[in-house]
Parts: structure tokens; sequence; C-alpha cells
């Protein structure tokens, strides 16, 4: 039976695409020659990976320390204009606390950022357990979140499921040899068939999914 919900924050939980394409749009347009092109498909590719390794791979002609900084400082304005909860969020959630279920959140994002995304949509109190970036945990798709949840809250791989988006949450529930759930609003692309559990094009349909498989599995 499935007792922990292990979700991703953005992308999952929260639409933060527009916010994180303002992001770098800022970025390029100070950091990068006047005629570099960036659009919304390419930072889409940036949901999922570490931020640093990102930065790496975009802006390897500065110091990381540094970018990281600019990346941190600048998108805090866009939290406040652009920060979206994807349909029904609150109320599935709320039915599944309900019911018995220990909602958690894994996310490679800073602790600051991930309170702060809970505060402006009101969310915080709906979650157990907020694991980020900042904590001394090896980031997805490293299995050491979901493994030091399943610790934490004394529970086997078959009773825990990891509920994501990207290809990252994918190989994190892989490696940890837990379940996974890819919701679709974003609509990512993946280097390879991720081989979830189920496929959710929203949170109505993530709330029947998940009773039914504890009715298969009582």
């Amino acid at each position: 039976m499935v007792k922990l919900l292990i979700f991703d924050a953005d992308g999952t939980l929260f639409d933060t695409d527009e916010i994180i394409f303002k992001t770098w749009k800022e970025l390029f347009s100070l950091y990068k020659p006047k005629d570099t092109f960036i659009d919304r498909e390419f930072t889409r590719s940036f949901s999922g990976p570490p931020l640093s390794e990102s930065i790496k791979k975009v802006f390897s002609e500065y110091p990381l320390d540094f970018m990281i900084k600019e990346y941190t400082d600048r998108t805090k304005k866009y939290y406040a204009s652009d920060l979206k909860v994807f349909d029904h969020v609150v109320e599935v959630l709320q039915k599944l606390k309900e019911k018995g279920y220990i909602l958690t959140i894994l996310t490679s994002k800073n602790r600051e950022r991930t309170l702060e995304t809970l505060k402006i949509t009101k969310t915080s109190e709906l979650f157990s357990s907020v694991v980020t970036s900042s904590d001394g945990i090896k980031e997805k798709p490293n299995p050491d979140g979901i493994l030091y949840l399943l610790k934490k809250y004394n529970l086997k791989i078959d009773e825990a499921i990891m509920i994501g988006d990207t290809f990252s949450d994918a190989q994190a529930a892989k490696n940890a040899k837990i379940d996974v759930i890819l919701m679709t609003m974003c609509k990512r692309s993946f280097p390879k068939d991720p081989s979830p559990l189920f496929y959710a094009s929203n949170f109505d349909e993530l709330y029947k999914y998940l009773l039914k498989i504890n009715d298969e599995r009582r």
C-alpha cells in the first residue's frame, strides 16, 4: 500500500516555466552577446537538472558561484508576478492528506526559494517534509533524497511513489527502486523512455490513479 508521496516542485506542483524563461533571458541579456538566441524551448531543458549543472553548461566562461548568485538574486522578482499553481493541486493535496498519505517535497531548488514558493501559494501546511538542494543531500537523479525520506518515515520501497515531471525525477525513482508517476502539464521531452507507472495530464487524473493503486494493493 502506498503511504508516502514524494513530489517534485517546479513543473509538477507549480508552473514556473515563465519564471525560468524570464530569469535566463535576463542573464543572457547581461552576460551573452546581444545576438545570442534564447527561447522557451531552450530553457525548458533546465527543468530537472541541478541549477549548477545548467549554469556550468551555459555560462562556463564565468565563475560558477557568481552566476548562481546572479540567477538566484534575479529570479526572486519573477516569483511575485509569474508563479502559478497547477489546476486543482491544492484541492487534491488536501484530499490525499485527509486520506492519510504523507505528502513531501524533493526539489533541486534551494530551501529559501522553495519555502518562498510554498508561502506564496499557501501550501506550506500540506507537506510533512521538504527536502531541497540546500540540505546536504545529493540532488536528483541521485536517489539519496528518496532514501532519506523512506528512512525518516520507516517505510519500504513499495510504500512510496515519486511524482515529478522530468527525466531526473524518473531516474531518481529508478535509482531508489520506487515507482514514479510523471505529470505532463509542461510537456517535457526525454532523452529516452522513462517508463513511468503512469502519465497524468492533471491532478484529478493523479488523484484517481493513486486511489486505484491502493485499492489494487490492499
